[in-house]
């Protein structure tokens, strides 16, 4: 009895050794690609009559460094197009640019929960537009968080819910060559959810 309670404890040993350095590393680059749904809301506020509540598809690639486990940086660039205004059938396209640091908290050697904040910039669009007035973009805050699980191979998938609210201005361009401000504010309010697959290299 005695051996096989040892037979036991040495084969638990090197199962935990094993287990321990195969644990997908969660240091380094990354890069993915993400899709999911979007709901975008928008409101006047300044001499605009533009307004929207919509759903649309969101496409997306984002990429960053982990620099420990716990904490990273990461970057999104993502669009969600043919979303369409209260009243209207014109289409207008929403694209987005975001930096955010992320905190993950790890459940398991591959198991994580994150949260993500930052700064993020967003630019309105009016689809197959050639005119010079039917842009409006702006900063404001965004804020994420999901879960994401990292096979020992190095691929990750992830799932994320992500929200931002900023007010849009208005901008054209005059004579070809300089840009202004228009005195027209939307208000946005954007969320979406989204599955991600990166790799980790």
């Amino acid at each position: 009895m005695f051996k096989s309670l040892i037979t036991l404890i040495t084969t638990a040993t090197i199962s935990l050794i094993a287990t321990t350095a195969s644990a997908a590393d969660q240091r380094g680059w990354f890069v993915g690609g993400e899709f999911g749904r979007t709901h975008i809301e928008l409101t006047n506020k300044l001499n605009s009559s533009l307004t929207a509540d919509d759903n649309t598809a969101l496409f997306g690639v984002y990429g960053g460094y982990n620099f420990t486990h716990w904490f990273g940086l990461e970057m999104h660039i993502n669009r969600a197009p043919g979303f369409q205004a209260e009243g209207s059938s014109t289409e207008y396209t929403l694209s987005g640019v975001a930096i955010t640091p992320r905190f993950q908290l790890l459940l398991t050697d591959n198991i994580g929960l994150y949260a993500r904040f930052g700064l993020q910039h967003f630019d309105l669009a009016i689809d197959d537009s050639h005119s010079n007035s039917d842009s409006w973009d702006g900063f404001g805050a965004v804020f994420g968080g999901g879960v994401q699980y990292l096979f020992n191979s190095g691929v990750a998938v992830r799932l994320e819910h992500s929200r931002a609210s900023m007010d849009l201005d208005q901008t054209w361009e005059d004579d070809g060559s300089y840009y202004y401000y228009a005195e027209d504010s939307i208000e946005l309010d954007y969320s979406a959810t989204s599955v991600g697959v990166h790799y980790q290299f």
